[in-house]
């Protein structure tokens, strides 16, 4: 059984299933070089002439009217595209895509999942209009085959200022949610990502402005005294503001956690959403709870994947099978084009290449150079994990700024870093949490270790960790292990082979474009054991 899922909204993506196993996902920004693209015409490009027994897609917001929309063109583009199908399957239930993406992920048989995000289905209860769903809580039980999903909670936000409630299970408030307050400090404070507020509030601290959210008996509202002070004062307070709004973010996702563990104390928990790229709340999460699954693509891409596992679940009543690892793009083979770049065959303006090793990678890496590394299946999500990855020394005091500089971001965006699994507790605390394969966690870096890994450490201790085993990823491992030799530190600084407001790269094309405009003046590929430089 093959089935197609397709995600319309921002990040557009399309996951593919053979007899429950993932084959392919992956955004259509990866390939259209336009990140968060809402098109998916160039992913129908590498798919057609496929056959599918389902074809299912969805978007954060599919009305009955949008559903007409797509449901029109969407045939239109398949036939166009040679793409043929049993039966198109429209999926209307946002949060839910998440929910998925997670709990099947997760390898539990039971679970509460907890969606937070911007906003997914306007949902209408009852003839009234309860607005965007941007809080969700459900409980998932799966046993001799069969899949029970509750709704326990949920939230909307609505703009008629009014507060409406159904059943004690869902609200509707005339509030931001917490991911929306989030895009509108990016936009008011001219950023380039909502993530960089949570980098900024690390610099902050309350000192006169009022709290962003009210909060009581699970419900939040926004505070328009607090919006007003910050509009007001715009930049002169966005630390201050930027600090308030993460410190109650993560009071309030805090209280949804006991919440669950309190009335739900044997279920393990899934969070999914936007808000859980979050990777300080999600530490602060793991401090204190055990049992946490958080899905490593939960933005709104991450939905197709959701969405085709559960439609495979519908079909045949198994459970799909959980990724093993999220090196889930396409596969490419570039043997025939290194071997003529070797030999001189091909030039490539500015660019040369040579063959090379883990250890003399490791040598420049050593000496502070910048090195991309690009190898295999792209990752899925926003991080990158070893197989599109600009990786520097992490003992480089100027680490942070230097290679700041050369994506072009804000001073004080931080990195991530990976270290080698043997050695991880030596350098970090992980509390609750046993691996951080997906980079998902922001951890604390050991006292004693800071000094040691200035370009990895942020202001208030932490660091953004991939825990890597030789297995999961060999020649990145290897790599590792061969700094490790010279310079008796497991860890690389590693951070997404992309500039500023463009999405990672995807191909080998898209590797030489970046090494041309860019100050990263060495290219590694260890599958074929070449080294690019300038």
């Amino acid at each position: 059984m093959r089935i197609l899922a397709l995600q319309f909204s921002h990040h557009a993506s399309i996951a593919i299933i053979e007899n429950g196993e993932i084959v392919l996902f992956i955004e259509e920004g990866r390939l259209s070089k336009i990140k968060y693209d809402e098109n998916i015409l160039h992913i129908f490009n590498k798919i057609k002439n496929i056959k599918f027994d389902f074809i299912a897609y969805t978007d954060c917001d599919l009305t009955l009217k949008k559903q007409s929309i797509l449901n029109e063109n969407l045939i239109t583009f398949l036939k166009d595209y040679q793409i043929e199908y049993d039966q198109l399957i429209p999926y209307f239930f946002h949060h839910h895509t998440h929910a998925f993406s997670a709990f099947y992920n997760s390898n539990f048989n039971k679970a509460i999942c907890l969606v937070i995000d911007n906003g997914g289905t306007n949902l209408e209860v009852e003839g009234q209009m309860f607005g965007s769903e941007i809080v969700s809580i459900l409980k998932f039980d799966y046993k001799n085959e069969k899949l029970k999903v509750e709704e326990v909670f949920k939230i909307c936000q609505n703009r008629e200022g009014k507060t409406l409630e159904k059943f004690d299970k869902i609200y509707s408030l005339p509030t931001i949610s917490l991911g929306g307050m989030y895009e509108f400090f990016k936009v008011l404070f001219e950023i380039k990502e909502p993530g960089a507020v949570m980098a900024l509030s690390c610099y902050g601290k309350q000192n006169t402005l009022p709290v962003c959210f009210t909060f009581d008996k699970n419900l939040f509202i926004s505070n328009p005294i607090f919006l007003y002070e910050v509009m007001a004062y715009s930049k002169k307070r966005m630390k201050e503001a930027c600090y308030i709004l993460q410190k109650q973010t993560t009071e309030i996702i805090l209280h949804y956690i006991d919440y669950i563990t309190k009335n739900y104390p044997n279920y393990p928990i899934c969070l999914s959403g936007g808000v859980f790229q979050n990777c300080m709340i999600n530490f602060e999460i793991i401090k204190n709870h055990k049992n946490i699954f958080v899905d490593p693509v939960s933005h709104d891409g991450g939905t197709a994947l959701g969405l085709a596992q559960h439609i495979y679940f519908e079909k045949t009543g198994k459970k799909p099978s959980p990724y093993k690892n999220i090196f889930l793009g396409f596969k490419y083979d570039y043997s025939n084009l290194i071997f003529k770049l070797l030999n001189n065959d091909i030039i490539i303006e500015k660019l040369f290449f040579k063959k090379t090793n883990n250890s003399e990678v490791a040598e420049l890496l050593s000496k502070n150079n910048v090195v991309a590394i690009f190898q295999g299946r792209s990752e899925s999500g926003p991080r990158a994990l070893g197989n599109r990855s600009i990786l520097f020394n992490p003992s480089d005091i100027h680490g942070k700024d230097k290679i700041n500089i050369i994506k072009n971001r804000e001073w004080f965006r931080p990195y991530a870093g990976t270290v080698m699994d043997e050695h991880k507790k030596n350098w970090f605390n992980f509390y609750n949490k046993e691996n951080t394969e997906f980079m998902s966690y922001a951890v604390e870096v050991k006292k004693e270790k800071q000094n040691l890994i200035p370009a990895i450490t942020h202001i208030d201790g932490s660091c953004r960790v991939q825990t890597l085993k030789k297995e999961d990823n060999k020649h990145f491992y290897n790599l590792i292990e061969e700094f490790y030799k010279i310079t008796n530190v497991p860890i690389l600084l590693n951070t997404s082979l992309n500039l500023a407001g463009k999405p990672l790269v995807e191909n080998f094309d898209d590797l030489i474009n970046i090494l041309q405009k860019s100050e990263i003046n060495y290219g590694y590929l260890p599958e074929y054991d070449l080294l690019i430089y300038k």
